[in-house]
């Protein structure tokens, strides 16, 4: 059974609220240990939002027994800037385990449950209780707390809703590879990724190692853009100095910059009137970097064989072609996912070398074209 749940913590009080997303009841418990204990003996399946960094490690100290000081202690610990398992009781504590998601996993960096609400374009609700206050609530504060908990549950109930096709993504990656469904869901899409495809974390210092495709045309490549990546190879220049680079030049007529990370060209604020004399075209490169991954052997050398990611490549494109969207959408997320993975040192699929090595290639051949 999947609830929704949210968890609000003051100095003498804490509450916490499961929402059935199946029924809409609202199981609401106040400074109850053993009631916590209780519904979580029925295993239930938990969402929230932000809940891995706060909710969780809440939930798991009163799970633990925690009493309200304590509780308290390691609420301020977490705002305070810690991680809840550095908290020296809260490390201590073994054998607690339960299933929960987090609808915070892959959604733009520091986006908090507040702003989602007015993306939504709903009213955002503030709690009037101080959560410094140094008392026990009144009944009337309580109620308070209680309804603006109520409505963050609906809230997160709605997020859930609008992010289904995101988590049955990461449900269908999961029946393929057979890997538990309540464990994908914990996971990020580029912790599925890695483990769809059997990586293993390596450790490696050759990012600058690149070289360039022997097909590569470089008698169409700028010298100066030539040189600039060329300085991969001068060990003089530091690693944060080299990659956060830029170089700015026009090609044509048109004023582009090159970096590690990509690179950019426009006419700023063009504008042209359409004629009949004169034809203007938008192309894109499809699955660019999956592409260059399978024809230059840029994949992450963490999993066990090249061909693993090259038939999820042509298992994708053979379903496109058969017009399966289900098992398209599916692999086009591993393949879409992969790349960034590549470039994250806290991933199994972390290889810099490649990552690095898709980058300039994709630019250098978009120049020569």
């Amino acid at each position: 059974m999947i609830y929704v749940f949210d968890v609000e913590v003051f100095a003498y009080d804490w509450i916490v609220i499961f929402k059935n997303v199946a029924s809409g009841e609202y199981t609401i418990i106040h400074n109850d240990n053993e009631a916590v204990k209780q519904f979580m003996s029925n295993d239930p399946l938990l969402g929230g939002f932000n809940n891995k960094h706060y909710d969780n490690h809440i939930l798991k100290a009163i799970l633990c027994g925690a009493d309200n000081a304590l509780v308290k202690e390691i609420n301020d610990f977490i705002i305070g800037g810690r991680n809840g398992w550095e908290h020296s009781w809260l490390s201590q504590q073994r054998g607690i385990w339960f299933n929960s998601f987090d609808l915070s996993d892959d959604v733009q960096q520091g986006l908090s449950l507040k702003a989602i609400e007015a993306h939504l374009g709903l009213p955002i609700e503030e709690s009037e209780v101080d959560f410094n206050i140094d008392r026990p609530l009144t009944p009337e504060e309580l109620q308070q707390t209680i309804d603006y908990c109520k409505y963050d549950v609906d809230v997160t109930e709605k997020l859930l809703t609008l992010r289904k096709d995101y988590l049955q993504g990461k449900l269908a990656l999961a029946r393929m590879k057979g890997i538990p469904e309540e464990k994908a869901l914990y996971y990020t899409n580029a912790k599925m990724v890695a483990l769809f495809l059997g990586a293993t974390k390596q450790d490696r210092d050759d990012e600058r190692q690149y070289k360039i495709p022997e097909n590569l045309k470089l008698e169409f490549i700028p010298q100066e853009v030539k040189d600039f990546f060329g300085k991969m190879s001068d060990m003089k220049i530091p690693d944060d100095v080299l990659f956060k680079s830029k170089l700015n030049i026009y090609i044509g007529n048109c004023p582009t910059q090159y970096g590690f990370g990509g690179v950019h060209g426009s006419l700023k604020g063009y504008f042209e009137q359409a004629t009949s004399e004169r034809s203007i075209q938008n192309r894109d490169v499809s699955s660019m970097y999956p592409t260059l991954m399978i024809q230059y052997g840029y994949a992450s050398r963490n999993i066990p064989s090249f061909d693993i990611y090259k038939d999820v490549y042509e298992r994708r494109m053979k379903a496109k072609r058969d017009g399966d969207k289900a098992v398209d959408k599916t692999l086009k997320l591993v393949l879409n996912t992969k790349f960034g993975c590549m470039g994250s040192k806290y991933n199994d699929l972390y290889d810099p070398l490649m990552c690095r090595s898709v980058c300039i290639t994709g630019q250098l051949f978009l120049t020569s074209l």
